[in-house]
């Protein structure tokens, strides 16, 4: 069989997924759902392990505006970079809506 003849297909690999919009109540916005302190500790626990912060809305997502600010500081967002491997999803609508740490803290 000649190679020419061949039809050749180009396989995307889906090392990543990324949300392509943030979600409204974003970790790194001012309508997290959590205590700045305990932001500052989701991030520390994602640079400590030198991995990424998967968004609440999603299983194994990562957050847009995490990717945004630390594609640079994750090696697991660097080698999937490099390896083509970022697939941006769509945000997933939710008809619930969350109250904001800073919200609730207005109560």
């Amino acid at each position: 069989m000649n190679d020419d003849n061949v039809k050749k297909k180009k396989i995307k690999l889906s090392l990543l997924k990324v949300y392509d919009k943030p979600c409204d109540n974003c970790l790194l916005s001012k309508d997290s759902l959590v205590s700045p302190k305990r932001r500052d500790q989701l991030l520390k626990e994602s640079d400590e392990e030198d991995t990424y912060f998967c968004c609440h809305n999603g299983e194994n997502t990562c957050c847009k505006k995490y990717y945004d600010a630390f594609k640079r500081d994750s090696r697991l967002i660097r080698m999937a970079v490099a390896m083509d491997g970022i697939e941006f999803v769509p945000q997933i609508e939710s008809s619930v809506r969350y109250v904001s740490y800073r919200e609730s803290k207005e109560y």
